[in-house]
């Protein structure tokens, strides 16, 4: 028989073929009578929040695959927000606005865990939307336990995990299941919930928001829903405040705040202070900077602190309706000037009025529905932000695509500068970074243009091996590969090849916080997470990469960005073992006390009088080898790379948090950066295995990370 994941997707699929009024009738008829626990399904307000009998239609087609699919198996549909807060049920022209919010009756919890499926299907885009618990658990009319969907890269409408609460504390006590979903576009289903004497899936609780069973405690993650590139980063008057993109129910993006004193712990603010800028449906506040004006170059109103400046790009609906367009036009023109999107262009609502291309295959530019860039100012430390009266600052250039502005002020000149990713078609072989000059903020020159860098741009000036009077600048795009240069009024000089920020890694969007105390350069990474599990049932999708301290050193091949953890880590390092000089011998060497999530490893291997041939760091499920005959490493998930040693020694760091892995190789020389996700509940001891010999260590440091979330 197959599997009830199988069974799962095969009826997801099923849904996703009927029509939306099919879809809508099917599952909340099939809904009513459904039993489980020897209770049966039903709604909190019957006729009032679902009209039952507008929902009423011809649907046996839809229906009869149900039956089919799921035969034998207690599985059954509860929500359905399709078309919210509009429904068009039955083929009728009856709407309705929907609460979508069902009850189980009472059981009593009679074993020690409560296993279920949940089945999400709907948009990618909305991974978990809204939405922050979708299921619950009352006991005694009090909720104890929660999970939430999440839509992996597998697999991007459908979504099914296996999940378990453990309810040992509650036996004997009367409970009933909430399920919500308040998602536009998708559905939540819950499958073939029954108790076990043991978990026979992911043990989770999404219960307390920041206190989840897999949140990460070090790395900054969104309270709920997406989390992509970082924006706006500064710091001031002893906060760092990171922006990052995130998005509404609807779709539209927007920025969303945090704050932290020490860049180890973080807090989103009160949710009516969390969103940035999002004043007006249907527009997208797309990715961009912050500048801490402390002189109060624009002369705003007065303020105890100093005016923060942001920099954003504007997306309006008739944007999202140009790139439609464009798709359209690619598609049935078969041009190489437009790319191709994810979803297909007949299955879109596409107005055809506007002309795109010319009789030539040529793109026809339309100021109006291209991307503008603006600006607004906050007088409170950025908890609130009013947008400057005269935006855009800079219009719609010929381009449908440019974006992310990175705006800085430059003493020498008097003047502001924009770095901004522009392109005509959105792909990497026709984009560039291109700089403009101001002296007002209204008024742009451009002035110079590199080709081929991808979005995302940020620009910040080192001194050289700490000499202050001998400075670098450093231009880093999209991936975070970077040139370093000189820089003066009339544009950036590189003067080496692009180099790379990081080495394998599945990280994107790289910023510095501005504003640093001690002249301090603090990188952060958008930490994408790729492993379909990686937060089972978590209300929250993706993390930061965790605060690193750039400094610039010279090579024999030339200056280059060295990163290292930012020193505020150490106060949180409990000593697990700190052994000097040793030699572990052939076979398996168990780092004692390893077995917690949170870990900081230190290994400074003597190359020159070890006799082993490799080593091995495995922790959890990971593994890091470096083979010292050919010195070559292979980080955690990713393809082996050359890495000498420092004269006769090979330094490593590793940071371990519940879904992250971060190494550092040399003191900062190269960097790793992976999202994993260790099922094994508690996580095995770290340990050592050496191959061929002996391995010489000068240095073994083991500390745990005393860190309490939030």
């Amino acid at each position: 028989m197959p599997s009830l994941h199988h069974q799962g997707i095969r009826l997801a699929k099923a849904v996703l073929c009927a029509t939306r009024a099919q879809r809508a009738g099917a599952l909340l008829a099939v809904l009513a009578g459904a039993q489980v626990f020897g209770f049966t399904w039903k709604y909190p307000q019957p006729g009032t929040q679902w009209n039952c009998e507008n929902a009423a239609g011809t649907l046996s087609q839809t229906t009869d695959v149900m039956e089919k699919t799921h035969s034998g198996y207690r599985t059954f549909p509860l929500t359905n927000t399709v078309g919210n807060p509009v429904l068009t049920t039955g083929g009728s022209a009856g709407q309705k606005e929907l609460q979508t919010k069902v009850f189980s009756g009472i059981f009593t919890i009679d074993a020690p865990y409560l296993n279920f499926g949940l089945l999400a299907i709907g948009n990618e885009q909305l991974r978990v939307g809204a939405q922050y618990f979708g299921v619950r658990l009352w006991v005694e009319g009090t909720p104890v336990r929660a999970a939430g969907a999440h839509f992996n890269r597998q697999d991007k409408q459908i979504a099914y995990t296996k999940l378990c609460w453990d309810v040992r504390e509650f036996l004997g006590k009367r409970a009933s299941i909430e399920v919500t979903d308040d998602m536009q576009t998708a559905y939540l289903r819950l499958d073939a919930p029954h108790f076990s004497t043991q978990p026979e899936g992911f043990v989770v609780d999404a219960l307390v928001r920041g206190k989840e069973t897999y949140r990460p405690v070090f790395h900054l993650t969104s309270p709920y829903g997406w989390l992509n590139d970082p924006n706006g980063l500064f710091y001031l008057n002893g906060i760092w405040t990171a922006f990052h993109q995130t998005r509404d129910a609807k779709d539209h993006t927007y920025w969303r705040r945090a704050v932290s004193t020490d860049l180890v712990t973080w807090q989103a603010p009160p949710p009516a202070g969390d969103e940035f800028l999002l004043v007006q449906d249907g527009l997208s506040y797309w990715s961009g900077s912050v500048w801490v004006d402390e002189k109060n170059r624009l002369e705003m109103e007065n303020a105890d602190t100093a005016t923060l400046l942001a920099f954003y790009t504007l997306a309006t609906p008739e944007h999202k309706k140009a790139r439609q367009q464009l798709d359209y036009c690619a598609h049935h023109r078969r041009s190489s000037h437009f790319p191709q999107w994810h979803q297909p262009p007949h299955l879109r609502d596409i107005p055809q009025d506007i002309p795109f291309l010319d009789e030539k295959g040529k793109m026809i530019f339309h100021p109006e529905w291209g991307l503008s860039q603006h600006m607004a100012y906050s007088l409170d430390g950025g908890q609130t932000w009013t947008p400057y009266t005269e935006n855009p600052i800079l219009p719609a250039q010929a381009h449908y695509f440019d974006r992310d502005p990175k705006v800085f002020f430059y003493a020498p000149s008097n003047e502001w500068f924009m770095w901004l990713h522009t392109s005509y078609n959105n792909s990497k072989r026709a984009s560039t970074l291109t700089l403009f000059r101001s002296s007002d903020l209204k008024k742009w020159e451009k002035i110079q243009e590199i080709s081929d860098l991808w979005e995302c741009p940020d620009f910040f000036e080192l001194p050289l091996d700490g000499d202050a009077k001998n400075k670098r600048w450093v231009l880093v795009h999209g991936t975070g590969d970077y040139f370093v240069g000189r820089f003066d009024r009339e544009g950036f000089t590189a003067q080496a090849r692009l180099q790379p920020g990081r080495e394998h890694s599945r990280v994107y969007a790289s910023q510095t916080f501005e504003n640093a105390p001690e002249g301090r350069r603090v990188q952060l990474f958008w930490l994408q997470a790729t492993q379909p599990d990686a937060f089972p049932s978590m209300p929250f999708v993706h993390q930061m990469t965790f605060p690193v301290e750039l400094t610039l050193k010279t090579t024999p091949e030339g200056p280059r960005l060295f990163t290292n953890p930012v020193k505020e880590i150490e106060a949180y390092q409990k000593p697990l073992s700190d052994d000097g000089a040793k030699n572990f011998p052939k076979g398996v060497i168990v780092l004692k006390e390893s077995d917690g999530a949170l870990l900081d490893l230190e290994l400074s291997i003597d190359v020159k009088n070890s006799t082993a041939s490799e080593f091995s760091v495995v922790i959890g499920n990971e593994r890091l080898s470096y083979n010292l005959k050919t010195q070559t490493l292979k980080p955690f998930k990713a393809d082996e790379f050359t890495l000498a040693p420092e004269g006769d020694t090979l330094h490593i760091r590793i940071l371990r948090d519940k879904a992250s892995l971060e190494a550092f190789f040399n003191h900062g020389q190269k960097r790793n950066l992976q999202s994993v996700f260790e099922n094994p509940n508690p996580l095995p001891q770290a340990h050592i295995e050496v191959s061929g010999g002996t391995l010489t260590l000068r240095q073994c440091r083991l500390s745990r990370l005393d860190i309490s979330a939030p």
